[in-house]
């Protein structure tokens, strides 16, 4: 019995180790406000002031584990990299509020980050909104070229 459940134990944790391997990191959906997207806040923010922009951005920049619109609210969030370098492609989808969003960039090395793409919302759709409703957002990632996963998000 003890070699069955050591076997057993052995074969999951090799299997685990394979998959994150042959993906080379774990990604997951990352919404910063309570995994909740909110397009009035996106309409608000699109006339915030240009000197807190800036400066956000600045903050941004010093931030080696965040890549993107320091302002976003979709993104995703990258862990377990392995030390190998990365180009990674994403495609964000919805189109309730937003067009097809694509952002390419390269990590070259790191243990994990956020990325964040400018989406390219559907702005008259945003100010004629009177009324919040739910929305699903699908999220594609590339790495190097090789497509790894779709996921969704309410």
């Amino acid at each position: 019995m003890k070699k069955i459940l050591l076997s057993l134990l052995v074969f999951l944790v090799n299997n685990t180790y394979a998959t994150t391997a042959d993906f080379g990191f774990v990604w997951e959906i990352n919404l910063p406000l309570g995994n909740q997207i909110y397009p009035s806040y996106a309409w608000a923010n699109s006339v915030r002031d240009q000197k807190l922009t800036i400066v956000s951005n600045l903050l941004a920049v010093a931030n080696k584990d965040f890549i993107g619109d320091n302002e976003g609210m979709i993104g995703i969030k990258l862990t377990n990299l392995t030390v190998k370098s990365h180009t990674i492609k994403i495609v964000v989808e919805c189109d309730d509020i937003m067009r097809t969003t694509t952002m390419e960039t390269f990590i070259a090395t790191s243990t994990k980050v956020n990325i964040f793409p400018e989406i390219d919302y559907k702005w008259e759709l945003l100010q004629n909104n009177k009324q919040p409703r739910p929305i699903n957002i699908k999220i594609t990632v590339w790495d190097n070229g090789k497509k790894q996963e779709t996921k969704s998000q309410k």
